[in-house]
C-alpha cells in the first residue's frame, strides 16, 4: 500500500484519502412535542474516493495505483 500520493487535482502532496459512501439515518419523532431524535446511522456502498485537500472524486484508476485494498 502507498504512504502518500499527489493528487492530479491540487497537485498537493496528500498522505490520506476520503470514502464517501451511502447512509442509513434512523430518527425518531416525539409526536408530543413535535422533536426529532436521530437513533443510528449504518454505513452503506461505496461512493467514491475523495481528496481530503481539494475534496474532488478521484478517479478509480487512479486509485487503484495506491493499491488501498492489499
Amino acid at each position: 500500500m502507498e504512504k502518500e500520493y499527489i493528487c492530479p487535482h491540487c497537485n498537493e502532496k496528500q498522505t490520506s484519502i476520503c470514502q464517501w459512501q451511502t447512509a442509513s439515518v434512523g430518527s425518531e419523532l416525539n409526536m408530543e412535542d413535535g422533536s426529532w431524535e436521530q437513533k443510528d446511522i449504518v454505513g452503506g456502498d461505496h461512493e467514491a474516493w475523495v481528496c481530503p485537500g481539494c475534496e474532488h472524486e478521484l478517479d478509480p484508476l487512479f486509485v487503484d495505483t495506491l493499491k488501498l485494498l492489499e
